[in-house]
């Protein structure tokens, strides 16, 4: 009755004709309650709605273990309702002004992009490659595998012009076991951009649970930050202010084009060197499209603008997820200080993936190092108290940055795969 009196509001074409008492009575729509950047960090019913919104996902992934994903659908039909149906019912909360940015250019593109251009080629070369070996004898695959893979292939060269960067869903795909990120260049990378800038760092202040909130409640377990990474709930209780215009400025890129060092120098930028805040804008920006592209998320317009940061050729990638943990685990990293914490929970993360039969990101466990970048660049910001310690802090650093300094990105397929029939 609920869910039906939801979608009956949400068919309403103006403002005036919406029950808000209804609406503010109805446990649902703390799925969708979003905060303003101006009162983020003082809204008790923001920390309610998140609060809740974790104790209902857990609540909902028990029966989705045992097969029954009946409430998780309803749940999930609720958080990804239109920008202009949530944006009436969140004025019942913040008043007739209430504006949501809409980006009408971050759209869902018909094809996926290719990580790179070569990738078409370099797996083609391959199924030729096993093909010669199995004829030698010397392949462990079998050719049937093989050949309808290949014939794939054959089908997309086909049908798209050589230069053509759009990927075919039914393009196989192979990944690496190699490292992507040199850790060590790859915390480096952060120090050059801030140095860079010229914009001397502040710490920055992670986000509390509101002492209203927790009046005549037990005290949640886990921090504010953690909770919000766990639901993808960060764009929605703890906005910046600075993730419209960084989505904005995202949509001007070329085509995988957009580095992580550009990313964070941007946000670095906007956030007047509050890197705490920069982290949490760009992990705002992913969050929002988790829920907005759902199991399509790799085919909105802002993913297709983010750079290869995976070791992986063809297609059945998903691009998206291993940017989105990323700045996740730097983002909790950085504001937790721990490095061990940040990776034990990345581990339970992908733990509970498995356990409850989620799909895993490509390379996804290299990205769990992000906590301890993020831990040690707090510990360092926090040691610039002045000018001279600021000067101290870039001595010696480079200011040419290039993804292939802090990225292993592999040109050549590895010699031994193993391929798998798609389930």
């Amino acid at each position: 009755m609920k869910i039906l009196f939801l979608i009956l509001c949400f068919l309403q074409n103006s403002y005036s004709q919406i029950n808000c008492e209804e609406i503010r009575r109805d446990p649902k729509i703390l799925l969708i309650y979003e905060t303003t950047a101006s009162e983020a960090r003082n809204d008790p019913m923001a920390d309610l709605a998140l609060w809740k919104s974790f104790q209902m996902k857990f609540s909902e992934k028990l029966p989705a273990l045992f097969g029954d994903r009946s409430v998780m659908n309803e749940n999930q039909s609720v958080r990804r309702i239109g920008l202009e149906e949530k944006e009436k019912i969140l004025k019942c909360f913040h008043g007739e002004n209430f504006e949501l940015k809409r980006h009408t250019e971050n759209k869902k593109e018909e094809r996926i992009p290719l990580l790179d251009k070569d990738d078409a080629k370099r797996i083609d070369n391959l199924f030729h490659q096993l093909i010669e070996e199995q004829k030698k004898g010397e392949g462990k695959q079998s050719l049937e595998l093989i050949e309808a893979g290949l014939k794939s292939i054959e089908k997309f060269n086909e049908e798209n012009h050589p230069d053509s960067l759009s990927c075919l869903p039914d393009l196989p795909g192979v990944e690496s076991k190699v490292n992507p990120l040199k850790k060590k260049d790859f915390q480096q990378m952060f120090q050059k951009v801030i140095c860079r800038s010229g914009i001397k760092p502040k710490v920055g202040e992670p986000h509390q649970w509101n002492s209203e909130f927790l009046k005549g409640r037990i005290n949640p377990p886990f921090s504010k930050l953690l909770v919000a990474l766990a639901n993808g709930d960060t764009r929605r209780i703890m906005p910046t202010g600075h993730e419209d215009k960084l989505s904005d400025w995202i949509l001007k890129q070329e085509t995988r084009s957009l580095s992580i060092h550009e990313m964070f120098h941007k946000a670095y930028e906007l956030s007047e060197g509050n890197v705490y805040d920069a982290f949490l804008t760009i992990e705002n920006v992913l969050s929002e499209n988790f829920y907005l592209g759902g199991p399509n998320r790799e085919k909105l317009t802002v993913s297709t603008k983010l750079e290869k940061i995976i070791n992986h050729t063809g297609g059945e990638f998903d691009l998206f997820g291993p940017w989105y943990h990323l700045f996740g685990m730097l983002l909790y990293g950085y504001a937790d200080g721990s490095g061990f914490k940040a990776t034990l929970m990345g581990k339970i993360e992908m733990g509970t993936a498995l356990f409850y039969n989620e799909y895993n990101d490509k390379q996804e466990s290299f990205m769990i190092a992000g906590g301890g970048v993020g831990a040690k660049l707090r510990r360092q910001i926090k040691k610039i108290k002045n000018d001279d310690d600021f000067k101290k802090f870039c001595e010696g650093l480079s200011s040419e940055i290039d993804s292939t300094d802090y990225l292993n990105i592999q040109t050549e397929l590895p010699k031994k795969i193993r391929l798998k029939k798609k389930k």
